[in-house]
């Protein structure tokens, strides 16, 4: 496969806002997108998007926002053996309305969110994806908050309209994936809890867990056709999942010039399958995310202009990569990496750094794309850069 690809595309990005009172205004965004990507397959996609906002005060406790967004997208997709959908070009659109409501309670020790968003997808199903979130100021220094929610993932193109016939060979029989047009949105549904306290001004630390609970994921049955013999694989809303993590982090200003922050997380995830499922699929999802991340990032204010950052992170291991045949060994082993930077602040307009990137290893494999054909790799980089503010 393709080591290197060619990218191209411009955009063009427009906002404007007007306030209508001193406790109301609109905003409008309007974005145009073309991109084409040649690598192991040729895509060429358009977007076009544009959304209204309007934002009001009902009271001195309680403000409103809500808004209409509109998305129209076309794309020409040619995977040549590797990847066909039918069709193989498309024009899709896509619309919601979404409101928000914030509001303060108990002399603005409790602030309460709610809102939601009612989306037309590109497949002409509505989904409704509301959220809600409370904020509790327990004192100056301890504030606690929760939120529940809902979200939806509109199928793929690939989900929808996947075609790839491999034929027989000597050495076994042919290969079939499909597409599925009556796939369901994957559903999840996500409860946070968190805690923030401030020990003093110059040290501070954030708690947080969570569970969400996916419905309908999207993955594959597996069936053996006898004539022509085929193993046949299609795309279907095979999977239930759970998955639960916990998120630690702190920043301490050492002194004034030097702030030191320290992150952590760890997750956790069970999966189970319908039958006549892939029975590997729910083992090799699980094993695709690293359980637990680390690192450790220094700013560090030299004075007179300079300044001098570090960055410490480490990754678990991906026990099960997507698309492991990729991988030798077929896992891809936990890493620690380095990231630098030595930057001189020159005048108010100019900047001179010197930043060098993944410093710990010469070449080093991340993941491996799931519907794609390549592994994602991050060599080791050291670069000068000049920056100009206008």
């Amino acid at each position: 496969m393709p080591e290197r690809g060619r990218f191209e595309g411009h955009f063009l990005l427009a906002r404007w806002r007007r306030a209508l009172s001193l406790t109301s205004d609109v905003s409008v965004q309007a974005f145009h997108d073309v991109t084409e990507r040649q690598e192991y397959v040729s895509i060429r996609e358009r977007v076009s998007d544009i959304e209204f906002q309007h934002r009001m005060a009902l009271d001195s406790q309680q403000e409103l926002i809500w808004g209409l967004h509109y998305r129209q997208r076309t794309d020409a997709i040619d995977g040549g053996t590797l990847l066909n959908l039918d069709p193989a070009q498309i024009r899709q659109s896509q619309a919601s309305v979404f409101v928000q409501d914030e509001i303060r309670l108990m002399g603005d020790r409790l602030r309460l969110t709610l809102g939601t968003r009612f989306e037309r997808s590109f497949w002409g199903k509505w989904e409704v994806q509301p959220n809600v979130r409370a904020l509790y100021r327990i004192d100056t220094r301890t504030r606690v908050w929760a939120a529940l929610s809902r979200a939806a993932r509109t199928p793929s193109r690939v989900d929808r309209h996947l075609a790839v016939e491999v034929p027989a060979s000597p050495l076994g029989p042919g290969q079939s994936y499909t597409g599925n047009p009556d796939i369901r949105s994957e559903i999840a549904r996500s409860a946070e809890i968190g805690l923030r306290h401030t020990f003093s001004r110059d040290l501070a630390v954030d708690l947080s867990a969570y569970q969400t609970t996916y419905a309908d994921l999207v993955t594959s049955t597996l069936e053996f056709r006898p004539m022509p013999p085929a193993v046949v694989r299609q795309i279907g809303n095979q999977m239930n999942a759970v998955t639960r993590g916990l998120e630690i982090s702190a920043l301490w200003r050492v002194t004034p010039q030097w702030r030191v922050q320290a992150q952590a997380t760890w997750l956790r995830a069970g999966l189970s399958a319908v039958p006549g499922n892939d029975p590997q699929a729910a083992e090799a999802l699980a094993g695709a995310s690293p359980k637990a991340q680390y690192s450790l990032l220094s700013y560090f204010d030299a004075g007179h202009g300079l300044s001098l950052d570090a960055r410490l992170r480490y990754v678990g291991a991906l026990t099960v990569p997507l698309n492991a045949f990729l991988v030798p060994g077929g896992r891809i082993d936990a890493y620690l990496d380095v990231d630098l930077r030595a930057a001189w602040r020159a005048s108010r307009r100019w900047e001179l750094s010197l930043v060098g990137r993944n410093l710990a290893a010469n070449r080093r494999v991340e993941f491996a794309s799931e519907s794609g054909y390549a592994l994602t790799a991050r060599e080791r980089g050291v670069y000068l850069k000049a920056t100009h503010w206008f």
